[in-house]
């Protein structure tokens, strides 16, 4: 039997082919991010056989890849920077809001006060702070004593309220509040101190100004921001020989910080008994009759409370602050689920953690708003 030698050139093919085929389908490296291999590293892996170049491959599929720049952080520094400055921005901002209409109130005392002197000259009370308490619930106004009219004012006390034409009543008064039996206030120019340098009266507030407490109705405060107020009340004033005196006015402040306060003031009078004696020429002494009336003027006030435009808008950006922190809060325990790193979990804790403390903190900056025990939450 012939013995036959192996083709040389037959298995030189397949080596070539081989070569060939794992240089073609083995996977490049630098996809990797990884260096260049050395000549020797590359000239062995060719020699590679099918199951060995299928144990490299998988080998290298193993193989960590490098950072991805889609890896997101828990907090950044920038992030924490723009958060700041964002908040400084919102906190500035809502101050501002708090002072716009800080002199509406002075401009319309003066114009009311120069057209009670000319029209209709007499006593003026004016409500120059009108402090509304939903949680007590009550109303507290602060009057002052003022006249208006040539001869009755007293010297050297003009200039009240920016007014030259107005100023303490030259008589002793007293002032009673919804037609109580002790009067409120008492007024006596003689206890007025001068001032040693030109002899003008001093205005001290204990003096010529009083407070008026009345219970304010809150069934409305549920519908917060827009709750609405009344209250009607009545002035009386009369001398110290009980001698009522009419009051030319009553009017009070317009414009609060947080609320809107629009008033109307009215004649009115109170029937008040008198014992009317009767004499008879006829017989000895005298003969006393049934009980009279007679009318007391007074004036009536009807005060319409509501909450101003920029009380509402601000309690609706805070209201919505809060809503806002408290979604961030909710997704940021959601991460908080999908992170395992122990710095990561600190982050979202710590940042829940200021959020909480911070949306009390909102609702307590509402303006005049119901307490947490109150209707409105």
């Amino acid at each position: 039997m012939p013995f036959k030698l192996p083709s040389l050139s037959r298995s030189r093919s397949q080596h070539s082919f081989h070569r060939l085929r794992s240089f073609y389908l083995s996977p490049s490296k630098t996809e990797f991010g990884s260096s260049i291999t050395s000549p020797t590293t590359t000239e062995s892996s060719s020699d590679f056989s099918k199951d060995g170049w299928l144990e490299h491959k998988a080998s290298d599929s193993l193989t960590p890849p490098l950072a991805s720049p889609t890896r997101n952080r828990a907090l950044r520094g920038s992030t924490l920077v723009i958060c700041a400055v964002v908040l400084s921005m919102f906190i500035v901002s809502a101050l501002s809001l708090s002072f716009l209409g800080g002199g509406v109130g002075e401009k319309h005392f003066v114009r009311t006060l120069n057209s009670v002197a000319v029209d209709d000259p007499g006593l003026v009370l004016v409500g120059e702070s009108v402090d509304v308490d939903v949680d007590e619930p009550s109303v507290t106004i602060r009057w002052s004593i003022l006249a208006c009219g040539e001869g009755l004012v007293l010297p050297g006390s003009t200039g009240i309220l920016g007014s030259r034409v107005c100023g303490l009543p030259v008589q002793p008064l007293h002032i009673f509040v919804d037609s109580q039996d002790t009067p409120t206030a008492s007024y006596d120019p003689a206890q007025i101190p001068y001032t040693k340098d030109n002899g003008n009266r001093r205005n001290i507030e204990n003096l010529v100004r009083f407070d008026s407490d009345h219970v304010l109705d809150v069934h409305s405060a549920r519908l917060y921001p827009f709750d609405q107020y009344r209250l009607s009340s009545s002035l009386r004033a009369a001398t110290t020989n009980n001698e009522t005196i009419r009051i030319s006015r009553a009017i009070t402040l317009r414009i609060t910080s947080s609320f809107d306060i629009e008033t109307t003031d009215l004649e009115s009078f109170v029937l008040a008994p008198v014992t009317r004696v009767q004499s008879n020429s006829t017989v000895a002494g005298d003969d006393t009759s049934a009980d009279a009336e007679v009318q007391l003027p007074s004036r009536d006030i009807d005060m319409h409370i509501s909450r101003p435009p920029v009380a509402q808008f601000f309690t609706f950006l805070l209201f919505g602050a809060s809503w806002i922190l408290a979604h961030i809060s909710v997704g940021l325990a959601v991460l908080a689920r999908k992170r395992k790193e122990p710095q990561s979990l600190l982050a979202y804790l710590l940042s829940s953690g200021f959020i909480l403390v911070g949306i009390p903190q909102l609702r307590s900056g509402m303006p005049d708003a119901p307490g947490f025990d109150g209707e409105f939450a």
